[in-house]
């Protein structure tokens, strides 16, 4: 069997103002600027948008998983997870005030675990990697 693909789309010019952007796996682009991320289709349409204003800026994002977004909060030290649709999934506090992170070593979790004062593993609570 033979197979080929040809993709007759055009590139889609979006002009928007923001912070940075990134895109998932299926050509989804998310726009972020400061405490909203807005979602553009792969065909460049605008889809839907998320804000939290409790948590302030939107610090980074993770679209690595189309059907699991997270995003960083670094002022709050909190993680939410949004769906495809940009529905709010989950909200965890998970680092405590000493501590500095950034873009880098966030993203480089396979896993989100919690420590005790004594660094003794509390609980393994959640796998980036699986649905």
């Amino acid at each position: 069997m033979l197979c080929s693909f040809q993709n007759d789309t055009k590139p889609q010019i979006i002009k928007k103002a923001h912070d940075y952007f990134t895109v998932d796996n299926l050509g989804n682009v998310f726009f972020i600027k400061e405490n909203e991320m807005v979602k553009h289709l792969a065909n460049g349409n605008y889809f839907n948008r998320y804000s939290n204003l409790k948590l302030g800026n939107i610090t980074s994002v993770d679209a690595t998983n189309a059907l699991r977004i997270m995003l960083f909060y670094k002022d709050y030290q909190q993680l939410v997870f949004v769906d495809n649709q940009l529905t709010q999934k989950k909200r965890s506090c998970f680092i405590g005030k000493n501590w500095d992170t950034n873009k880098q070593n966030l993203l480089a979790f396979r896993q989100i675990m919690e420590f005790g004062y004594s660094t003794r593993l509390i609980m393994n609570w959640y796998d980036l990697m699986s649905n």
